[in-house]
């Protein structure tokens, strides 16, 4: 997994008036804790985790380097959370959680997909209906993404989780049925031809009615 560097600070306010007053220094709060490990509050420069993140997003390991009031320490972590301005969709908090490298961590994994399905050619469309394996492994085996090519892929044919390759160190926890991508029949074809039929047996019904309605007078 890919290893990148922040520069963080140390901050001893919390609170919506405290983090207010970050935002106008260009500044973003965060938090680094771990397990039986006592949480530090930090502040990170806006711009510099911004172009980070946009790069990297959660794939990779974040150094994180910062001055604990004693001395310069580095931790190394995932992104566990961030939380988001839901109206201008702007990044608001940041946590690290810093991991133990001797013991394994449940985490979600991103897969890419190559190629062209030959099921393209007869009509079909790549869905993808999951982007994500859960995985469970130490973090220094923790893989960037799975990739997988689709290019044999005919029309009604899918590549399932157990499918996928993965290193004899890596454990799958997501089930190996759940289906990653399919060629499937575009629905569009199919709904028009059902509206068709549908319009054509509406047509049909007050043709059937008249008619009866005709006998009857007739009768009469």
């Amino acid at each position: 997994m890919k290893q990148v560097s922040i520069k963080a600070e140390v901050r001893k306010s919390a609170g919506t008036s405290a983090n207010n007053k970050l935002k106008t220094k260009g500044r973003i709060p965060a938090v680094l804790y771990g397990q039986g490990k006592e949480s530090t509050m930090l502040t990170l420069t806006k711009l510099d985790f911004e172009n980070i993140f946009r790069k990297n997003n959660k794939r990779a390991i974040y150094s994180v380097n910062f001055n604990d009031g004693a001395k310069d320490v580095i931790k190394n972590t995932l992104i566990k959370d961030i939380q988001y301005d839901p109206i201008k969709m702007r990044i608001m908090h940041v946590d690290f959680y810093e991991y133990d490298e001797h013991k394994k961590i449940r985490t979600m994994v991103p897969v890419i997909t190559h190629g062209t399905p030959i099921g393209l050619k007869k009509g079909g469309i790549l869905t993808h209906i999951k982007d994500q394996i859960e995985i469970d492994c130490l973090p220094i085996n923790i893989p960037d993404h799975f990739e997988i090519d689709v290019t044999g892929l005919d029309l009604h044919h899918a590549i399932r989780v157990g499918d996928i390759k993965v290193a004899p160190e890596v454990h799958v926890i997501s089930d190996p049925h759940d289906v990653l991508v399919t060629v499937a029949t575009p629905r569009v074809e199919e709904e028009a031809a059902a509206a068709v039929a549908e319009g054509a047996a509406e047509t049909a019904e007050p043709e059937v009615i008249a008619k009866g309605k005709a006998a009857k007078e007739e009768k009469e």
